[in-house]
């Protein structure tokens, strides 16, 4: 029995040791959105109401509804990871809250629709804005906040989903009444062409500190929506709100810096598996050296595997 027992503890440290190795191998965005993170943050909204306000859209008004959403989200640093990534998830979640709209009120004491400024000053229990941010689950967050498009998107981001990791936080994740909102989430996405350049680390970015050229291009903490972090991608190409590129700065190796965009190979990012972004120009991939995840480190571009450090989300 004792010999017996130390095989099958043997087996079982063997197994999770294989399975932690398999696990960290994978893009952060390969895990399931749901799953529950360590220090859960508390629902958005209660969760005994089945839905928000009422939502009344036709095709047309959801469709630039979620064009909306997706822009607000995307700048957050929601991942753009694929058609049943994170940012798709966000967006059908904030259409199903409130048509995504950003002066959507609803009051959870009367169980009555309302509005930003004839609940102004209520105590009454008030959910807010386009990701329906309740006022009594999140007293920290103000009016002005929780009804601006933008910076509601930045706290559902940092705040409620843990960085865009956690999702059930909200009812109509919970419940499913998302999903009917997918197709229209999946068509905005797609159409973006301007937001954060994502790490698969959750809560990572690529940032410039300056919009000139030579400046190296480094991680940044997402979710504060700043011009440093925002990105266009047009082609092949990512550009800074200046026009800059972002190039390796010499092939095979070395850092990633701005430069005047040009037909040069060394400005050509394309997307491969797992997410890695390829250099056409260097023949390597964008990379945080060796997985730093150190906020202000520099980015270079090295060999190509399967690796978070090599996994990227464009807009």
């Amino acid at each position: 029995m004792i010999r017996r027992s130390l095989v099958l503890a043997a087996s079982a440290a063997a197994l999770a040791l294989l399975l932690a190795s398999t696990l960290a191998s994978l893009p952060a965005g390969a895990g399931p959105a749901g799953s529950r993170p360590a220090g859960t943050p508390p629902l958005a909204r209660p969760g005994v109401i089945p839905a928000g306000p009422h939502v009344r859209m036709n095709a047309a008004q959801a469709s630039r509804a979620a064009d909306r959403c997706a822009s607000w989200a995307s700048k957050a640093g929601f991942a753009n990871s694929g058609p049943r990534g994170r940012l798709v998830i966000a967006v059908a979640i904030a259409l199903a809250e409130s048509g995504c709209d950003p002066r959507a009120c609803l009051n959870d004491t009367t169980h009555r629709e309302c509005t930003p400024q004839g609940t102004r000053h209520s105590r009454d229990s008030i959910d807010r804005g386009a990701w329906q941010i309740n006022s009594r689950y999140w007293p920290g967050v103000s009016n002005n906040c929780a009804y601006h498009g933008l910076c509601s998107a930045r706290i559902a981001y940092q705040r409620i989903s843990a960085d865009g990791t956690y999702f059930r936080a909200w009812v109509t994740y919970i419940k499913g009444i998302y999903k009917r909102y997918l197709p229209e989430a999946r068509a905005a996405v797609r159409s973006l062409r301007t937001g954060t350049l994502t790490a698969a680390y959750a809560g990572l970015c690529v940032s410039y500190p300056r919009d000139h050229r030579h400046a190296k291009a480094r991680l940044a903490r997402c979710g504060s929506a700043s011009n440093d972090q925002m990105w266009t991608r047009g082609g092949a190409k990512l550009r800074t709100r200046r026009g800059l590129c972002l190039a390796a700065q010499n092939h095979r190796s070395g850092p990633v810096i701005l430069e005047r965009c040009s037909g040069s190979w060394r400005q050509q990012w394309w997307g491969r598996s797992a997410y890695s972004l390829y250099n056409r120009g260097a023949h390597r991939c964008l990379t945080d050296p060796g997985g730093s995840r150190r906020i202000g480190y520099p980015l270079s571009v090295g060999h190509c595997f399967r690796s978070r450090a090599k996994s990227w989300y464009r807009p």
